[in-house]
């Protein structure tokens, strides 16, 4: 079933994602710009992000015999996962991207990229199949 598709592509890929832009990423956003919190609209983001998977989480155990209203309620689950993510990514190209790009230099962002690549790998390996 494709809920169940998409919900293993969310705890598979995205939260790998997002624990290590919250590990690794924002910290060195927040140092850049010299705010410490001025990443704190992406991480809420990911808070969000965790409350809408679990709650996908909850209704694809009952997926295959939904009434209309659990139909419709799976439904806004997943459209506000779409849009909070689609959301999100439009803040980093437009914000974060830039502003990396302005000040720091290609050798440190692919240091950083492989770090982040180092948790988003750990986090896979440590995730509880389900």
């Amino acid at each position: 079933m494709l809920v169940n598709i998409a919900y293993e592509f969310l705890v598979d890929e995205l939260v790998p994602h997002a624990v290590a832009e919250d590990r690794v990423l924002y910290p060195a956003v927040d140092r850049i710009v010299g705010a410490s919190g001025a990443t704190w609209s992406m991480r809420r983001d990911h808070v969000e992000l965790g409350r809408l998977i679990d709650r996908l989480a909850a209704l694809r155990t009952v997926a295959d015999s939904l009434c209309q209203a659990h139909q419709a309620a799976l439904r806004q689950v997943l459209y506000a996962i779409d849009g909070l993510v689609r959301l999100h990514l439009a803040k980093e190209e437009e914000l974060y991207l830039p502003l990396l790009e302005e000040r720091v230099d290609e050798p440190w962002v692919a240091a950083l990229a492989d770090v982040m690549a180092a948790v988003v790998a750990v986090e896979r390996d440590l995730r509880v199949p389900a």
